[in-house]
């Protein structure tokens, strides 16, 4: 695997407003172009966008080696191998499209994707309870969902903080419905107890929209 970071060059501004004046769904399209061209690849990349100084930067987890092929990013990569051992300890960012998945009603096999924060806001309703803050409904759905990744992952929080809610609409062209999705921003300590289950979120991403942004999990030891 490699790990990268993706500076934009404040000294190409008119290549670097090209790159993120589109939004989610243009960023998604440069992301697949610095990648060597293979049209039945599927993805093998997450990446997270960060706010810098003057423009923003993006840290990139990936199967392949990215290659400097677009005007105004420069593109800094390095081996990604971690080695984990049960009891480490780590400091972790994670942005997440978190979702609950349900069934649509009780003689039905479908099943519907809902944002956690959402589907805890509805069932509060349905249960006639009083909604408490915003702030309390993200960190009460954040929590429980990223302890329940943690159970399936090798894992578990010592201290979190969520934020950063969002509803986000993804547009693509004219003729393509546009796409729909939450994110969510957690971080925190965590301790590993099983390394191997532990590898998973750390190569593979949590939550969905791994194309658009959301997934890469970022550890630094404590």
């Amino acid at each position: 695997m490699f790990f990268s970071k993706i500076d934009l060059l404040p000294d190409q501004p008119e290549n670097v407003l090209r790159l993120i004046k589109g939004g989610l769904y243009t960023e998604h399209q440069w992301m697949w172009k610095i990648f060597p061209k293979d049209d039945g690849h599927s993805r093998d990349f997450l990446y997270r966008k960060e706010d810098g100084n003057d423009w923003p930067f993006y840290y990139l987890l990936s199967a392949r080696k990215p290659e400097n092929t677009l005007e105004g990013i420069r593109i800094s990569t390095k081996t990604y191998r971690p080695e984990i051992r049960p009891g480490d300890r780590f400091f972790f960012k994670l942005r997440a499209n978190a979702v609950i998945t349900t069934k649509t009603d009780d003689h039905s096999n479908k099943r519907r994707r809902r944002d956690i924060v959402e589907a805890l806001v509805d069932n509060k309703k349905k249960e006639d309870i009083q909604l408490p803050g915003k702030a309390q409904l993200i960190d009460e759905a954040g929590g429980n969902w990223i302890r329940r990744q943690g159970e399936d992952n090798g894992f578990c929080v010592d201290s979190l903080n969520v934020e950063n809610h969002r509803l986000l609409t993804l547009r693509r062209g004219s003729n393509q419905a546009p796409i729909h999705f939450g994110s969510l921003d957690f971080s925190g300590r965590l301790l590993v107890s099983e390394p191997e289950a532990f590898m998973n979120p750390l190569l593979n991403g949590l939550g969905r929209s791994k194309a658009f942004g959301c997934g890469l999990m970022l550890v630094r030891r404590v």
